[in-house]
Order: structure tokens, then sequence, then C-alpha cells
């Protein structure tokens, strides 16, 4: 097979925080071979937003039973990639990887799946920058791909949040949801922080929702009078209609990342995961957690009587990071 059409594969997977991650990553790939057919392998949700925003050819499904996952990767084993990136390097991706036979395969040097890949890569952010902050995810994948590069230039990296005006009023976006019990952050504190926007700095406040969110949704418009309930619609849908806010105010999830590559500013809640790794550099994107021992501990539920680390955090000092964030241009 001629350079012009290599074969790539990329695997990611999991949740739409990852792929949204993962997107300039991609760009860089296909930057890199504009001639090359590069497949992606994710989850069933997500392949419609994966369609929609990646720069691959072809999003493949990973079944998820054992038996179907091998005639998957035996499937794989047939196409006959040139290359194989390993974005997510766990035991069973790694696996993946090697099954595929192709020539070259990248992934981190893990303990346990190192074995799998040709190109090993030291899992970046594992010490902190020059700057003395961790490494945000998105450049981590972006550093796992550059290994698999020629020495062509990477794709630039979007433009900072605070260069968007920002509408008057502002456009305040309100996105509760948590795939973890100990990542949710109360309805009352997002209620607090809906009215506090609507009150100082007379924003429009949407609150917005995935499935199995709508109540909860609710429960916070109902509580701040004035704000409104998003539709309901695909991911694709909820990324078209984000982009029109100035602002996010969520916790740790996929709907952040998804407001970080439109361009929006965030002010975020932590608390069972590490908000340095998740968070981009620059001015447009604050966090909060309370300083408790535990944290981050990546635990899904929380071990002791309270969510110390998510509940000590007040709605008025997020609202108050937010309002910074919209005065910085003028607006609040």
């Amino acid at each position: 097979m001629s350079e012009a059409r290599k074969r790539i594969l990329v695997i990611r997977r999991r949740a739409l925080g990852d792929l949204v991650c993962s997107l300039p990553a991609l760009e860089d790939l296909r930057a890199a071979f504009p001639d090359a057919v590069i497949d992606l392998v994710m989850d069933a949700p997500w392949v419609q937003a994966a369609l929609a925003w990646a720069a691959v050819d072809r999003v493949l499904v990973l079944p998820p039973g054992l038996f179907d996952r091998i005639r998957f990767a035996l499937g794989l084993r047939r196409v006959g990639y040139d290359l194989v990136v390993d974005l997510l390097s766990t035991p069973q991706t790694a696996l993946l990887s090697w099954l595929t036979g192709a020539r070259r395969r990248v992934g981190l040097d893990l303990q346990g799946r190192a074995w799998a890949y040709t190109d090993r890569v030291t899992r970046p952010g594992s010490a902190a920058d020059r700057a003395g902050r961790p490494t945000y995810v998105g450049e981590a994948l972006r550093a796992v791909v550059a290994e698999a590069l020629p020495s062509a230039p990477r794709a630039q990296t979007k433009a900072a949040a605070s260069t968007r005006p920002v509408h008057v009023p502002p456009r305040l976006a309100i996105a509760p949801g948590a795939t973890w019990s100990a990542k949710a952050w109360p309805a009352p504190a997002y209620a607090e922080v809906a009215r506090l926007a609507l009150a100082h700095a007379h924003a429009e406040v949407t609150v917005f929702w995935g499935p199995g969110e709508e109540a909860l949704a609710r429960e916070i418009c109902a509580a701040a009078p004035g704000s409104s309930l998003a539709p309901g619609g695909t991911i694709v849908e909820l990324g078209e209609r984000l982009q029109h806010f100035d602002l996010l105010v969520s916790g740790d999830s996929g709907v952040r990342h998804l407001a970080h590559s439109l361009g929006l500013r965030t002010v975020s809640v932590f608390g069972p995961t590490d908000p340095w790794t998740q968070t981009p550099p620059g001015p447009g994107h604050r966090f909060l957690r309370y300083p408790i021992a535990c944290a981050p501990c990546q635990r899904a539920e929380c071990a002791l009587a309270r969510n110390y680390c998510l509940t000590e955090i007040t709605a008025e000092q997020v609202w108050e990071e937010a309002a910074t964030l919209l005065s910085s241009v003028g607006a609040a």
C-alpha cells in the first residue's frame, strides 16, 4: 500500500469528554496524513458526534460482549492497518491494538500494557510542566499522537475563550448533569447561581440536560424563575445550541469539555477528579474545589458521610468567578 493511502486506526472510546478532548489530536493526525484513511473506535452513544466533529473517515463501534469484541478485533486485523494510535491505553485497548497486527502501534508506556505497542510514550503530565501545572488532557493526547507523526507541524490550537465578545445581556448556560454521584453539585446550588445571574447581570439563563437529567433541570428552573429549560436533542444539537452562549457553569462533565472546544468561558466545580488535567490553560476557564485531603480521589461515589469536596463550595463563590469572567470584556 502506498504512503498516500495509509490506513490508520485510532482507539479512544468511553465518554463524550473523552471524544471532545481527542479532537485536536485527531486534527494533528489528519494534518500530517491528509490522504490517509483514518478510522476511529468509539462507543455507540458517541458515534453521531464523532462523525460530525472528528477528522476521520469512519467511526467503528466497539461491541460490548467478549466474543463480539474478538470478532471485531479479527475484522480490524483483516483491514491491514499501517498505524494504530491508542489514546486510551487500558489493558483492553492495548490488547485490541496488538490484535490488529499493525506494523506500528503507539500507546502509553504503562505497566501491564506497554508490551502491546511498538512505540511507547511516557505518560504526558506525569510531571508538571514549566509553569508548574500538570498537563491538560487535550495536550497530553496530542503528545501521544505526536509520536506517530512525521515532521509536519501540528494543527494550531483554537483561540482562547477570552477573545469572544459577550452578549448583552450575557447568556449563561448551566449543565448540572454528572455521570458520577460524587461529581454532582447539589441542584439548589445551581439554582442559586441562576438566581444571582438573573438578579445581578440580568443574564439569559438556560439549563441544559441529557438523558435522565430532565427532572433535575426542571427542578433548577422551578427554583430560579426567569431561567429557561433547554430543549432535548442529540449531542450534535447540544453543540449547535451551546455555541451561542457566553459562559457555562457545570461540574466536570462532557458538556464542559464541549464548551471548551466551542470557545465558551467556563466555571466549574470539582470534587473527586483532577481540575488541572481537566482544564485547558488560559484566562477563560476557572474552577473551584474545596481543599479536603482526600480530593481528588477518583471515586465515583463519596466514601464520607457527606460529599464535602463539593458541598462546601457555595453558589456565591461560583457566581463571583462567573461574573469576573463576564465582566472582563464589559458584561455583568
